[in-house]
């Protein structure tokens, strides 16, 4: 053992090894050992080191960095790892120093590939023992070896600049000094990135410029689904973007668009599409003149399969137009309960959701002044009509355009008959006499064609017995009283209504009085100085025989003998 320290301390003071800096060329003039290959095994107690020595089965001294969390140029402590030893990841992953180069890796660009560098030793020296590689990368979203690095948290300090740790690989020689080992690494946002190496003395330095892959995606960066008004320009443009899988703007890429709807949109600018160099598409969308759901799908000319679709909604316009379902006048009963619908258009014919409209009747009842209009643009209320014949209306209004419902209330259902006013009671023996009749609905309006008959008047004569009402719901018929004196008796009725059937009671006076007569009183003969038993009677009557009363009878003594003296009458005016 004691031999084999002495033989190894004699083999690195000639190989002029400097342990705190065993990478330095100018402390060795001889050339250096061979490349010692190693493995690494990951198991239970930790991951497992094993180095195999080169032919001449020397062992070199592999050295740890004191501390995890300290950087490259640290002095390495006096703690060798022999044969097979297990050490911790972070040993790993800190500055382990062996004899191997690590070169600048492969760059994968998107969609080419740029080749990196690769660090070459001085040849003097032949194969040098080397210390990894300080790789500082300056870039967006790399990935190394299927890891990301965030260089803000992740990598050792170097002089304040972040630095990866790269994985630990297998370092094989190439002849002439060269020692290459290729890996990739994948840039996944595009753009520019620098790549530093130092090796040694050597810095090596190169710009790739990373392109974006193949497109992927067409993703929407404005809003999905916009609003506004029919013919009218959206507030805001409509923003595509076409990706690669890595999330980066496609630049150049061709784009088919094409707009549906229930009319005619435009987008400009028109045709052709093409992404600009941020991978992004803009359009500004005029809306058609009708309203509903317009739909621009956007298509890569390149890839069919690849598209996006973005919505517009094309709302109406303010109100320009009040439309009713019965245009001109509307006939109602009295209290009838009418339906009233109004519907809202814009200027392009499109029904108009959400407006207020307000309904005005003046004494009348409406079960709704302010209803809101569904998506047919309708607002409806009910009217309870009024209950008096006539002609009315009801004003419709919504923002400032306005529309008047004419409505004629006309007489309902009859029923009820009564007499007319200033219906005859009598009438003189053979005078014609007009009996009416009026029929009216349940609001006392008179109705008009209703049948009405009469009958009866028995000894008189009727010259209508089925009549109709007037427009004032009156029906009349006439009527002659007979030749006798007496009461009359007529019947109008019309079945089914209140009040029917309805009489007349006449009393028929007689006519003017033409005749008096004188009633027999049987004897006539008296004493003198005495008055008659019986009074003397006359009766008066009319040209039909009829007695007329009530009109004055004079009594005057007549052809009296000369010598009569005392002779009297009691009454000399009478009434019959």
């Amino acid at each position: 053992m004691k031999r084999f320290i002495i033989f190894l301390m004699l083999f690195l003071l000639a190989c002029g090894v400097d342990h705190d800096n065993p990478l330095d060329p100018a402390k060795s003039n001889v050339p250096q050992p061979r490349v010692i290959e190693f493995t690494t095994q990951t198991t239970p107690k930790g991951i497992k080191l094993t180095w195999l020595p080169d032919s001449r089965a020397h062992k070199y001294n592999i050295y740890r960095s004191l501390s995890e969390n300290q950087g490259y140029g640290n002095k390495p402590i006096k703690e060798k790892v022999e044969g097979d030893s297990y050490v911790d990841e972070t040993a790993l992953k800190a500055d382990i120093y062996y004899y191997k180069v690590v070169p600048l890796y492969q760059i994968v660009g998107q969609p080419k590939n740029l080749e990196g560098s690769v660090i070459k030793a001085p040849p003097e020296f032949g194969i040098p023992p080397a210390k990894i590689v300080k790789l500082e990368i300056k870039g967006e979203d790399i990935l190394m070896a299927g890891i990301t690095y965030s260089f803000s948290t992740v990598g050792q300090n170097v002089h304040g600049k972040a630095v990866p740790i790269l994985p630990e690989w297998r370092v094989e020689p190439i002849a002439s000094g060269e020692m290459k080992k290729e890996g990739v690494l994948t840039a996944t946002k595009s753009g520019e990135i620098e790549i530093i190496a130092t090796f040694l003395n050597i810095t090596e330095k190169k710009k790739l410029v990373v392109e974006p892959k193949i497109p992927t995606l067409i993703k929407i960066i404005s809003r999905q689904s916009q609003e506004g008004i029919v013919n009218t320009t959206l507030a805001k443009p409509l923003i595509l973007k076409v990706l690669d899988a890595f999330n980066n703007g496609v630049p150049d890429i061709p784009i088919d668009v094409e707009i549906s709807g229930p009319a005619t949109a435009v987008l400009s600018p028109e045709k052709p599409y093409k992404t600009d160099n941020k991978g992004r598409l803009t359009v500004r969308l005029t809306l058609g003149e009708k309203i509903g759901e317009y739909e621009v799908k956007a298509t890569l000319q390149e890839n069919p399969d690849i598209t996006a679709t973005l919505k517009a909604y094309a709302l109406p316009d303010q109100v320009d137009q009040i439309l009713v379902e019965s245009p001109g006048v509307q006939t109602v009963r009295p209290g009838q309960e009418v339906s009233i619908k109004a519907t809202l258009f814009d200027q392009y014919k499109n029904p108009i959701e959400g407006k207020t409209v307000t309904f005005r009747a003046e004494d009348a009842t409406l079960t709704s002044t302010r209803p809101i209009t569904n998506r047919q643009g309708k607002a409806e209320t009910t009217l309870t009509a009024w209950t008096r014949i006539g002609s009315y209306f009801v004003m419709v209004e919504s923002e400032s355009i306005s529309r008047k419902i004419d409505i004629r209330v006309i007489d309902g259902p009859a029923e009820n008959l009564r007499k007319a006013l200033n219906a005859p009671s009598a009438g003189t023996v053979g005078e014609t006499l007009i009996l009416s009749v009026e029929v009216t609905d349940e609001y006392e309006n008179p109705v008009k064609g209703v049948s009405v008959s009469f009958k009866g008047g028995e000894g008189g004569r009727l010259q209508e017995t089925n009549v109709r009402t007037n427009e004032s719901g009156i029906a009349t018929a006439s009527f002659t009283l007979g030749s006798k004196a007496k009461e009359y008796i007529v019947r109008a009725e019309s079945p089914g209504l209140k009040g029917s059937p309805v009489e007349f009671r006449i009393a028929a006076h007689p006519g003017p009085p033409v005749k008096i007569s004188l009633l027999p009183i049987g004897d006539r003969t008296g004493v003198v100085t005495q008055s008659f038993s019986a009074p003397l009677t006359v009766q008066v009557k009319d040209v039909n025989e009829n007695p007329v009363s009530n009109i004055p009878v004079n009594f005057t003594i007549d052809e009296v003998p000369d010598t009569s003296r005392g002779y009297k009458l009691s009454r000399y005016t009478v009434y019959t």
